[in-house]
């Protein structure tokens, strides 16, 4: 890259770490309670929970791409000082997700008893559904109001104080849910709680964002046709991508609640957990990269930003596969660890957490050169992609549900993230005129080949401390950090046999590294794991 492009890389790498430092302390904080949760609700009400919690997430498919789309257009009229188009588009899409966020409360008040009567559960639990369904209708309507402010602030590169504030209102949630379901209130304690989150993290937000921003609106009456034109043209793409990748993401637990039951909702949910630790490095790193590349558009063109796709594919791959690597070969020692001896059914959460996260990993490979083509404002592609993935998960899972149960459930997006993402890959290759083996095949076949090797060597390792049944949970954190080390020696051992990194990635490492910490890295290690491409 030139030199011009060093600031954003260093800013998209600055947010990247941000997000996932945030991520990473979201996720031991809700994995830390989740046992707590289980305990005190019981698997079918906890399995309820997450059940509804998929199905309000299909409210997302109306707002015709709006979200994705906003975080395109605010970086690019940033980068240009084009603040009235932004503001307009802010008045607008506040005013668009009050009229959807009522529509879609609406529509569960008239419906919301026909969708319970579909769902397998308790009879008992059938008196406390409708009330938790309409509390969730109602938290999608409230959290429409905050969407546009994190668009902002992700538009003009401030993903670190979104971080932050969704950090301390996840905080605030936890303590108010853990106090609530210890008071009795049980469900509608959790629920209470998300909203206790939204009043907090809301007013910090429009803070924050106006600060740093400006004024954030104008009035309705300057909104220009074309400023909104712009944004649903391009979103409108996006917008059955979305709805695809959500119906492809959140249908399985959908599917699993109509034909198994809910107490099955709670496995694929504990699992998809952690499968989802894996989905979310390749999000946050690719909503860094968004406002940075649709920015670097808007000054250079989109050629200017085929260096950071394959960099950053290569990158998002490798930490992608590593941890994927040792959760498959370490699963019945996280599961120990993190649930004790309340892991329902232990055999079929290490067979479906397996399952995701191999369909984690392939989702994640793609997820960069999806991200390009909505900075370009070329999302077409991308929607083709979602489409034949999520069209190929279903009608497998729905297929092999009745026989197979969850598993059957969970290998549809599997298969269909498989036959989706090679598809696109190659057209993606050809339409951006990247020969696809040297950019992308190559790159992939040795991160698989160094994931094989280092977790078929730590499950050997694994197996022999499963002699005796489950290790106990204090022992099984020792067993994480001791297996855990081992596999990342062979991981790096690996990486540097392959010739996985190159001497390009070590300047990009020095660069975005603190001087000191730079220096501080064995030349030796550098020299085994950076190859040499210049003499």
């Amino acid at each position: 890259m030139g030199t011009a492009a060093v600031p954003h890389s260093r800013r998209a790498v600055q947010n990247m770490l941000t997000l996932a430092g945030g991520h990473l302390g979201s996720t031991f904080i809700l994995l830390a309670t989740t046992p707590y949760f289980l305990h005190a609700l019981g698997s079918s009400r906890y399995g309820l929970m997450a059940l509804f919690s998929a199905l309000i997430q299909y409210a997302a498919i109306v707002d015709f791409g709006l979200g994705p789309s906003l975080v395109k257009y605010i970086a690019e009229d940033h980068a240009k000082d084009r603040c009235a188009a932004i503001r307009q588009m802010m008045t607008f899409a506040i005013l668009f997700y009050l009229v959807i966020g009522s529509i879609v409360f609406a529509s569960i008040a008239l419906l919301g008893h026909r969708i319970i009567a579909l769902i397998k559960m308790p009879s008992d639990l059938r008196p406390e559904a409708f009330p938790l369904l309409l509390g969730f209708a109602g938290y999608f309507f409230v959290a429409a109001i905050g969407l546009t402010l994190y668009s902002l602030l992700s538009g003009i590169g401030r993903l670190d104080l979104s971080s932050n504030i969704k950090a301390t209102g996840l905080i605030f949630y936890v303590l108010s849910a853990l106090f609530a379901v210890h008071l009795g209130f049980g469900m509608q304690g959790i629920l209470a709680s998300s909203y206790i989150m939204l009043g907090l993290t809301i007013p910090l937000t429009y803070y924050f964002a106006r600060r740093n921003f400006g004024n954030l609106y104008c009035s309705p009456t300057k909104i220009e046709k074309n400023a909104i034109r712009r944004v649903f043209v391009t979103g409108g793409w996006i917008q059955i991508s979305s709805m695809m990748a959500l119906i492809y993401s959140s249908t399985s637990g959908v599917i699993i609640g109509v034909v198994v039951n809910v107490a099955a909702v709670a496995i694929y949910d504990l699992a998809s957990r952690l499968s989802r630790s894996i989905r979310a490095f390749a999000y946050y790193s690719t909503a860094a990269m968004l406002p940075a590349m649709s920015s670097l558009e808007a000054r250079r063109g989109s050629q200017a930003i085929h260096r950071a796709l394959i960099d950053g594919s290569r990158y998002v791959s490798a930490v992608s596969f590593c941890v994927c690597g040792f959760v498959i070969a370490s699963a019945p020692i996280i599961f120990s660890a993190w649930l004790g001896s309340r892991a329902p059914q232990r055999a079929l959460l290490d067979e479906v957490l397996i399952v995701l996260c191999l369909s984690a990993v392939i989702d994640n490979y793609v997820n960069v050169s999806t991200t390009v083509l909505r900075a370009i404002g070329a999302p077409k592609l991308e929607t083709l992609y979602t489409v034949a993935t999520a069209i190929v998960s279903i009608c497998i899972a729905i297929s092999l549900a009745p026989r197979f149960g969850v598993i059957g459930v969970v290998l549809g997006p599997l298969v269909g993230s498989t036959v989706g993402s090679t598809l696109f890959m190659i057209a993606f290759s050809r339409t951006r005129n990247l020969p696809l083996m040297s950019n992308f095949g190559k790159p992939l076949l040795k991160i698989i080949a160094v994931t094989t090797v280092s977790a078929s060597l730590t499950y050997v390792v694994v197996q022999p401390l499963l002699q005796n049944g489950p290790p106990s949970r204090p022992l099984a954190f020792v067993e994480i950090i001791i297996v855990g080390s081992l596999y990342l020696a062979i991981f790096t051992i690996m990486l540097g046999i392959t010739k996985y990194l190159g001497d390009h990635d070590l300047a990009f490492v020095k660069r975005i590294l603190p001087k000191r910490l730079a220096l501080a890295i064995d030349p030796r290690l550098i020299r085994f794991l950076f190859v040499r491409t210049i003499p």
